[in-house]
């Protein structure tokens, strides 16, 4: 039996269309700014799809994310090469680099990835009990 998924046409409209969206039009906005603005996005699109099986659109959104945040980080800074602006924007939060503020700045934060949130699983009830029994 195959796990429920995401629908495919909802996920390119919802997930992917929002962010790049967002992207575009925070050109001028600083780091800080950007991730406060994407955070609830990304993380409403992880909690909305946690029930299903959803690792390859997560790495999608991952993939799809990093690129318009390394395209937006270079329309910032066009005479820096690719390595100096992922050292300026992207820091090592444990063995992963995460688009973040850096821990000195004012508001430090980082955008969370929908990895980050667990997958719940939901086992079947069985047709003589019900979910408020407590067993």
């Amino acid at each position: 039996m195959r796990g429920a998924s995401p629908c495919r046409a909802a996920a390119p409209k919802s997930a992917f269309g929002i962010p790049i969206h967002i992207i575009r039009r925070s050109r001028a906005l600083p780091q800080s700014e950007v991730i406060r603005q994407l955070h609830p996005i990304i993380r409403g699109w992880a909690h909305y799809s946690r029930i299903g099986v959803r690792k390859a659109v997560d790495a999608r959104l991952d993939a799809l994310t990093w690129a318009k945040l390394r395209s937006w980080a270079h329309r910032r800074h066009p005479t820096q090469t690719t390595p100096g602006v992922i050292q300026r924007y992207w820091h090592r939060l444990g063995t992963r680099l995460t688009f973040a503020t850096s821990a000195t700045a004012p508001h430090a934060g980082h955008l969370h990835t929908p990895s980050e949130v667990s997958i719940t699983r939901h086992s079947k009830v069985r047709g003589t009990r019900s979910p408020y029994d407590g067993d």
